[in-house]
């Protein structure tokens, strides 16, 4: 026989809830299908779990490592540890160590000074008896030990330059046996020094016991170099010589030129030379004398047209000397030089 059932409403709610599926947990199927994971999405965690997984697992303790002390580490909650990038204080002595800035620590590689007790302790360290072989104390006591008091003294003797002593040519036994002193009994740079005789009987008289200049003229008179001689001597000594010259317009009474041949000295030099210039033809005279006062022709002549420095000589047996021209309104230009 055929039959119908039939269900309500609530007949459907009432098993739904008999079955879990309450309105709360139907709220979760509100959200379209879109805003759900696409399958194989990774999916963060909340947190706090997230932060528990933020380390590589190869950074945690292998199954080796897992010991009955280590799981006693997991004894305590969760929350009795630091959080993810906290900061944890090191248990002392650790964290002393830790307190000082890294920018105060020395760079790797750097010399680091030792602190002045430490200093003064490697100093004051004394040389073992047997320092080990070939170390520095080794070195050290075995140049202690040969600064003897005869071989400090030897070194004393080398206070000179090398210079001062003698080649090794001059090097006789007998030489040698001048460095047999201390340098100290030497005498000391710049001082005094007496020379063995007969050298300092040659040095035994004062400056003053010599003869001066004056005592050197008067023994210089006594065989007649006097003076005034000397000063004729200078005079016969440098060569005489004067010019003159006059232009067209202003000669008007001709041009003369004397010169003391003897240049002061009772004595004529015995050669003259005369260089003339004339503008045009004119006459020349060349005269002595004895005392500059009385003249005595000695040459006369003409030229009969102009002459530029031209040269005569004459010899000469008075002092004084003069040349001249008596022809006016011309140029003329005389030198007179004394050569002998």
């Amino acid at each position: 026989m055929p039959f119908r059932i039939s269900l309500t409403k609530g007949d459907v709610q009432s098993a739904l809830t008999d079955q879990g599926y309450t309105a709360t947990r139907a709220g979760y199927l509100d959200a379209a299908i879109s805003s759900r994971a696409a399958p194989g999405a990774a999916m963060a965690l909340a947190s706090p779990y997230d932060a528990r997984l933020d380390a590589a697992v190869s950074t945690r303790a292998n199954g080796a490592d897992w010991t009955a002390a280590r799981a006693a580490y997991l004894d305590a909650a969760i929350s009795s540890r630091a959080a993810p990038g906290a900061a944890m204080a090191l248990a002392s002595p650790y964290d002393a160590r830790l307190d000082a800035a890294i920018s105060s620590r020395a760079a790797p590689g750097a010399a680091m000074d030792l602190v002045a007790a430490a200093k003064a302790a490697l100093w004051n360290e004394a040389i073992p008896g047997t320092p080990t072989a070939g170390s520095f104390g080794e070195e050290i006591k075995r140049h202690k030990d040969n600064l003897t008091t005869t071989r400090v003294t030897n070194l004393d003797r080398l206070d000179a330059a090398i210079s001062s002593r003698p080649s090794g040519t001059d090097w006789t036994a007998a030489r040698a046996g001048y460095l047999d002193a201390a340098i100290s009994s030497r005498a000391a740079p710049g001082a005094a020094m007496a020379l063995a005789s007969p050298y300092d009987a040659r040095l035994d008289a004062a400056v003053s016991t010599r003869a001066s200049p004056t005592d050197v003229d008067t023994q210089l008179g006594n065989r007649g170099v006097t003076t005034a001689r000397m000063a004729k001597l200078d005079a016969l000594l440098d060569r005489g010589i004067n010019s003159g010259s006059v232009t067209a317009a202003a000669n008007t009474a001709g041009l003369t030129v004397s010169l003391d041949t003897g240049g002061g000295v009772d004595r004529a030099r015995s050669v003259v030379e005369v260089r003339y210039t004339a503008g045009a033809a004119a006459s020349f005279l060349a005269e002595g004398s004895d005392d500059n006062t009385t003249w005595y022709e000695g040459d006369s002549f003409s030229e009969a047209a102009a002459v530029t420095n031209k040269l005569i000589g004459y010899l000469n047996t008075h002092r004084y000397f003069r040349f001249r021209s008596p022809t006016t309104g011309i140029d003329l230009s005389f030198e007179v030089r004394a050569l002998l």
